[in-house]
């Protein structure tokens, strides 16, 4: 069924469980993620975002997001993933997305609350959810690379408790995702969370916590993380590596090159599997009552 986000968060907040965002730009993506959800009974988001514009339009993908969701058997929430433009934005809200993610946090602070605090005011008033970011996400995926420059740390990056109070009672948004850690894409290293800065986050603002970047970070931090206070994790790199690998088995073991229905079979196995087990980790143990 098609739902608002925000009703979602609050129910994993107040269970202490965290629901998965899944970008899903095909449609063997949508179909594992929704499969897993629906074999663990569990929430999910379908996340769409706009540095995928390229290769799966947003006017394209909408509609098929939308009807996969309708005919879910668990809740599912259909998200604009770090909209970056006020007109796209736009685009998801008339085309049916039930929550949109407003990133201006690479513009000045103040530049960044008055957009996000415009997208809120549209989006309240047509019942939809919003997410915001504060603080820098580190990045090496093409379109939306923000990487560690030399002389930098990751922790320079990182939300300030202080402005995250500030920005979320003036624009009013649903959910902060918040940099206490993650990155997107492959990690180079283990991430190391800092814990005690996302307790000073969780106690200064109202809204729910998100943490961008899942794939790749040890089960035991993620724990700890929901633990404290975080509701939604993205999660998209690992299960979209699980796919292709699947592809690039079936082609090394074929005598002859294999049909592309047998590569989208394969792979949409593979990440199926895969978001089953990112599903049940962001479950923290939690039995949806039905």
């Amino acid at each position: 069924m098609l739902v608002p986000m925000k009703p979602l968060l609050d129910e994993a907040e107040k269970k202490g469980y965290a629901v998965g965002a899944f970008n899903a730009a095909t449609i063997e993506t949508m179909e594992a993620v929704v499969e897993a959800a629906e074999e663990l009974d569990v929430p999910i988001i379908f996340n769409h975002a706009e540095c995928v514009e390229k290769f799966t339009p947003i006017k394209e993908v909408a509609p098929k997001l939308i009807a996969i969701a309708k005919a879910a058997r668990v809740p599912v929430a259909v998200n604009l993933d770090h909209g970056l433009d006020f007109e796209y934005i736009m685009s998801a809200i008339r085309l049916g997305f039930t929550s949109v993610m407003a990133d201006f946090s690479l513009l000045e602070y103040e530049d960044n609350v008055k957009n996000v605090k415009r997208v809120v005011d549209i989006c309240k008033a047509c019942g939809i959810s919003t997410e915001g970011l504060l603080g820098v996400m580190p990045s090496n995926v093409v379109g939306q690379e923000q990487k560690v420059l030399e002389g930098m740390r990751i922790r320079d990056f990182f939300t300030k408790p202080e402005e995250a109070k500030d920005f979320t009672e003036r624009t009013g948004l649903d959910a902060l995702a918040i940099s206490f850690g993650t990155v997107h894409g492959l990690y180079i290293k283990d991430a190391e969370l800092d814990i005690d800065l996302l307790e000073q986050i969780r106690s200064s603002v109202s809204c729910n916590l998100v943490m961008h970047g899942g794939s790749g970070v040890e089960p035991g931090e993620i724990k700890k993380a929901i633990d404290h206070g975080i509701s939604k994790i993205n999660y998209y790199t690992y299960m979209s590596n699980a796919g292709v690998a699947a592809m690039q088995k079936v082609m090394e073991d074929s005598e002859i090159p294999p049909y592309v229905h047998e590569l989208s079979y394969y792979s949409k196995n593979a990440m199926r599997e895969n978001a089953k087990k990112a599903m049940m980790l962001f479950n923290n143990g939690y039995k949806r009552e039905r």
